[in-house]
């Protein structure tokens, strides 16, 4: 099964998104792709992750040098303790006037985080760019059924 999947990746011209981290638990390369959020409290960060048996790794530096470190892979910084993958994020919620106004994201672990109003604009055009993307891909395939390369 692992050997078709390595020549379907191989086929699509797909490189894994890697990086390595020094978490305090240990130090680990991570698929980029399955980090679903990274929260911050006093320079500790718990980086949530989407993988068997560890879920959770947590080191000691500041949510902006992250957010720099995470800038080509497509994170938006969401809260001012909350950095989220853009993949992850299933719906934008704006509630009614019963909960305040209250304005969230919703991420594929099915975990709802809070968005500023000051922010959720920057998050919502985020969001919907992605969507936006994901479309034309779905739509622009070649006749063999591969997706075009829009992006470089």
């Amino acid at each position: 099964m692992n050997e078709c999947l390595d020549t379907i990746i191989r086929k699509m011209n797909y490189t894994v998104p890697m990086k390595h981290f020094v978490f305090n638990e240990c130090e680990k390369d991570i698929n980029i792709e399955h980090i679903t959020y990274v929260e911050s409290s006093l320079h500790k960060l718990k980086i949530h992750v989407m993988e068997e048996p560890v879920g959770l790794y947590t080191m000691y530096e500041t949510l902006n040098n992250m957010e720099q470190e995470l800038s080509e892979y497509k994170f938006v910084r969401v809260h001012q303790s909350y950095l989220v993958n853009l993949k992850h994020i299933m719906e934008l919620k704006e509630h009614s006037e019963k909960m305040q106004g209250a304005r969230t994201v919703l991420i594929s672990t099915g975990e709802e985080l809070i968005v500023p109003k000051a922010r959720f604009k920057a998050v919502k055009k985020a969001f919907v760019a992605r969507c936006f993307l994901m479309f034309l891909l779905m739509k622009t395939r070649s006749r063999k059924g591969r997706f075009l390369k829009l992006l470089p």
